[in-house]
C-alpha cells in the first residue's frame, strides 16, 4: 500500500475509527436492527401486543391447573404420612404391647376408645392379636376380608393407605401398623379408619380448567377409580399424566383438552416465552460481536509525539525514495531542532524543508 506524500497517510483507510477503536457503523446497525427483528418477531411479543377481540376465547390455564394437581397430590401424601406417624406411636405404647402379650381383650377395647379419641378425624380404632383376626360386620365402618390382608401385611411391613368399602355408606381409609413387643417380633397390629369423603372433598375443591382427573386406586389388577373430577368429555385415551401419591395406593390421573401433551400445558406462559427468546438472541449476537472482533482485530491506535514547541504542521511522512522520515514545516516556521523528541532508531536521518 503506498503512503500519500502530503499527509502521510494511506487512501482508503479509515483512521478515525482506527483511533477510537470503532468500527464501521454499518455492521454494527445491521445486525442490531436484526436483533430487534428478531425480538419483535417473537410469538409471545407478538401476541402478547396484539388486542384480543371480544369472540375470541379466554386461554385456558391448564398450567395452573396441574400445578395445582400437584399440590394436591403432596398435600394428600402429607396427610397421610402424618397419621401414620401417630398410628406409630401408639402401636408402641407399653400398655397396649402388655394387653396383647396378656391376651387381655376387654384392656384390648378399652384402649381402642381411649386411641380412637387420640387420632384427630379418626373414625374407629381396632386392636388385633396376631393369629386371632376376625372379620367385623357388625360395627361402622366395617373391617371386611380386604381389612384383614392388611392386618396381616403389616405383620411384614408397612402397608399403604388404601380406601376400602368405597361404593357403600361404610366407606373409609384404612390405615394399619404392626405392633411389635420388645425383641422386634410382631405380636399384633393397630387399625385406624378415617373418613373417605373428605379426601373426595379435597379433589372436588379443584378447579381444573378444562382438564379431566381421576383418583385411582392401584391393589392387584386393573386401577380402580375412586372418584373423577372435571370434563368427562375431555378423557380421550390413556391419561396425559399420572401423579403418585406417597403413602397410599392412589394415583392421580389427568388428562388435556385434544390429548394434548402436558409439556406444551406446562411449558411457560407466552410473556415468558418472548422473554427467554429475546434473552437467547441476545446473548448469540454478543457472542457474535465477540468473535468478529476475535477473527477481524481493530488496529492499534497510532502513538502521538508531544510537541513543546509551537509547530505549524505536525505531519511525518514516510519519504520511500530516500528511506527516511521528512518533517514538513509551513507557514514560514523557523528550523526547529526535533532530535530530542525521536528516537535514533526510529529514523535515518531528519530534512527540514521550508515552504
Amino acid at each position: 500500500m503506498q503512503h500519500d506524500r502530503q499527509t502521510g497517510k494511506h487512501p482508503g483507510y479509515n483512521y478515525k475509527n482506527a483511533i477510537t477503536g470503532k468500527q464501521a457503523p454499518g455492521m454494527n446497525n445491521k445486525f442490531i436492527i436484526a436483533i430487534l427483528l428478531a425480538i419483535l418477531s417473537c410469538p409471545g411479543y407478538s401476541q402478547e401486543n396484539q388486542e384480543v377481540s371480544p369472540e375470541t376465547p379466554a386461554p385456558i390455564d391448564a398450567s395452573s391447573a396441574l400445578a395445582s394437581i400437584t399440590s394436591l397430590g403432596g398435600r394428600i401424601g402429607k396427610l397421610i404420612q402424618g397419621h401414620f406417624l401417630s398410628i406409630e406411636a401408639l402401636a408402641a405404647d407399653e400398655a397396649l404391647i402388655k394387653a396383647i402379650k396378656d391376651e387381655d381383650t376387654a384392656k384390648l377395647d378399652e384402649l381402642a376408645v381411649n386411641f380412637q379419641g387420640r387420632l384427630e378425624h379418626s373414625l374407629r380404632v381396632r386392636l388385633y392379636i396376631k393369629g386371632k383376626e376376625e372379620v367385623d360386620n357388625d360395627t361402622t365402618p366395617a373391617c371386611g376380608f380386604a381389612c384383614i390382608e392388611i392386618v396381616r401385611a403389616a405383620y411384614r411391613g408397612k402397608p399403604d393407605a388404601e380406601a376400602l368399602l368405597f361404593r357403600s355408606p361404610d366407606a373409609n381409609i384404612t390405615m394399619v401398623r404392626g405392633i411389635k413387643d420388645q425383641n422386634g417380633e410382631a405380636i399384633g397390629a393397630i387399625v385406624a379408619h378415617y373418613p373417605f369423603l373428605r379426601l373426595k372433598d379435597e379433589v372436588e375443591k379443584l378447579t381444573t380448567h378444562g382438564l379431566f382427573t381421576e383418583l385411582r386406586q392401584h391393589v392387584t389388577g386393573p386401577a380402580v377409580v375412586l372418584f373423577n373430577h372435571g370434563d368427562r368429555t375431555v378423557k380421550q385415551g390413556a391419561a396425559q399424566k399420572i401423579i403418585r401419591i406417597p403413602h397410599t395406593r392412589w394415583a392421580i390421573a389427568v388428562w388435556t383438552p385434544g390429548g394434548i401433551s402436558v409439556e406444551e400445558y406446562e411449558a411457560p406462559s407466552l410473556p415468558w416465552m418472548s422473554i427467554i427468546m429475546a434473552i437467547v438472541v441476545l446473548i448469540g449476537g454478543i457472542a457474535f460481536l465477540v468473535i468478529y472482533h476475535i477473527k477481524h482485530p481493530v488496529a492499534a491506535k497510532p502513538k502521538k509525539v508531544r510537541h513543546t514547541e509551537a509547530m505549524s504542521s505536525e505531519v511525518i511522512s514516510y519519504d520511500t525514495e530516500h528511506d527516511s522520515k521528512t518533517l514538513i514545516m509551513g507557514g514560514g516556521a523557523k528550523e526547529v531542532d526535533v532530535s530530542k523528541y525521536l528516537k535514533d532508531d526510529d529514523i535515518t536521518s531528519v530534512k527540514i524543508k521550508v515552504k
